[in-house]
């Protein structure tokens, strides 16, 4: 597959309070990564940035991991966009849909994005034309295979997973979950759009695809992202005028 000149970047919380201004051109889209845990006294300046409410939703959450991942996730989310805007993070406004998908209010400059954490590893997907959806997942979080795999899979998909080695299908059924969530967190619709309503790709052997339904007619484009040893993600993208697939990580 030919590899487009993508720039896939890691970056650090304590490096985030002077990104810099931050170009993206047409389809393009990048991909942040960074630890989603941290010393609490690198997280400062993120805390900094966040609105009123985001304070308020990080003092609701009781277990400092949790609180520490959050404050990563939306102060980085602002400071990113802010570099992208050129404007103070603290004038960025959000705005949310029905079912609670975040998105960049009305400022007269386009700008998608898409975030997700889980684990360790935080990742934030921006593009000024494409709407995104990201999603990840560690592999080894607490699963009983077959049973999940009948709540999300449908027929089709069901049949695939049958024939996947039986050491292989905790990742092919997790690659598969991440493909799914990555195209509702696009569309907005999330867990309430149904795992079952969108089917993909699980094959070891095979390349991260929509199968059929919704996404094949509207174009959506969708990849499996190359996390390293430990995690599975996907990302999910509105059709582009110039249909360039992303780098994977390396």
């Amino acid at each position: 597959m030919r590899q487009p000149p993508f720039e896939i970047r890691d970056i650090h919380p304590w490096r985030l309070e002077h990104p810099g201004f931050l170009t993206l051109e047409g389809d393009d889209i990048c991909i942040w990564r960074l630890p989603a845990a941290a010393d609490p006294r690198s997280v400062a300046p993120l805390w900094a940035v966040l609105a009123p409410e985001e304070r308020e939703r990080a003092r609701r959450l009781r277990r400092p991991e949790d609180h520490t991942t959050f404050v990563i996730a939306r102060g980085a989310l602002r400071m990113l966009t802010a570099a992208y805007l050129d404007r103070p993070p603290l004038s960025i406004e959000f705005e949310y849909g029905p079912r609670g998908k975040p998105a960049l209010a009305p400022c007269g400059i386009p700008l998608q994005f898409n975030l997700t954490h889980t684990g360790e590893l935080c990742l934030i997907a921006f593009s000024r034309r494409r709407i995104l959806g990201v999603d990840a997942e560690r592999l080894d979080r607490p699963l009983r295979v077959e049973s999940f795999a009948r709540r999300i899979l449908g027929a089709q998909e069901l049949e695939a997973f049958a024939r996947v080695p039986e050491p292989m299908r905790r990742r092919a059924l997790l690659e598969a979950w991440v493909r799914k969530e990555a195209y509702l967190k696009a569309t907005g619709e999330g867990l309430a759009g149904g795992p079952g309503t969108v089917a993909v790709s699980l094959a070891p052997d095979e390349p991260a695809r929509f199968l059929d339904g919704p996404p094949v007619a509207a174009g959506w484009d969708l990849w499996a992202l190359d996390l390293g040893p430990g995690y599975v993600g996907a990302l999910a993208a509105s059709p582009g005028s110039t249909r360039r697939p992303p780098t994977n990580f390396t």
